[in-house]
């Protein structure tokens, strides 16, 4: 049986499954595309495989100032 891979959306952090958020930048870690569901399989994906929707997360561009 393969582990899930956890991944953070913003830095591409490889966790492993006992993980929540990055230790580096303190976002949430994601093991299915919030779009369609379909496990990520690749730790430096930027689209799902699947549907080919993007995985980068699309908060950080949201700052106000």
């Amino acid at each position: 049986m393969k582990k899930e891979i956890n991944i953070c959306c913003n830095c591409h952090y490889l966790g492993n499954q006992n993980e929540k958020y990055c230790p580096h930048c303190g976002r949430i870690l994601i093991s299915k595309c919030s779009h369609c569901g379909a496990k990520i399989r690749t730790p430096f994906a930027e689209y799902c495989s699947v549907c080919g929707k993007t995985l980068i997360d699309e908060e950080i561009d949201l700052k106000t100032s």
